[in-house]
């Protein structure tokens, strides 16, 4: 159990790194930032992998609930960034229409 204890440790501490991470992603830093956060990820489900080959399934159930919250702020952080950048992209969207338009009326000026 103690082995379980462990990977449930570590498991964890990658899971805050991941929001750590998420939380510090701007225009800048977005590509490096993301790359680290998909690394984190993967080396996670690497461990989950292992951890459900390695030890009976009801064993690793009782952790659970002690993922949810963190999970649950990850998802909720990859949804507000993906609803910030489709508001984004409608706004250059709706600026680019106007320039469009603005450049047609001056064409049909002419």
């Amino acid at each position: 159990m103690n082995a379980i204890n462990q990977h449930i440790a570590a498991i964890k501490q990658q899971l805050n790194q991941v929001l750590f991470g998420l939380n510090g992603i701007n225009d800048y830093n977005f590509d490096e930032k993301m790359e680290l956060v998909n690394q984190r990820l993967l080396s996670i489900k690497h461990k989950r992998e292992e951890m459900l080959k390695n030890y009976d399934k009801s064993d690793l159930q009782q952790f659970n609930s002690e993922f949810e919250n963190i999970i649950k702020e990850i998802n909720n952080k990859f949804d507000n960034m993906i609803k910030e950048r489709t508001e984004l992209k409608n706004k250059f969207g709706e600026e680019l229409k106007v320039k469009q338009n603005e450049k047609k009326l001056v064409n049909y000026k002419r």
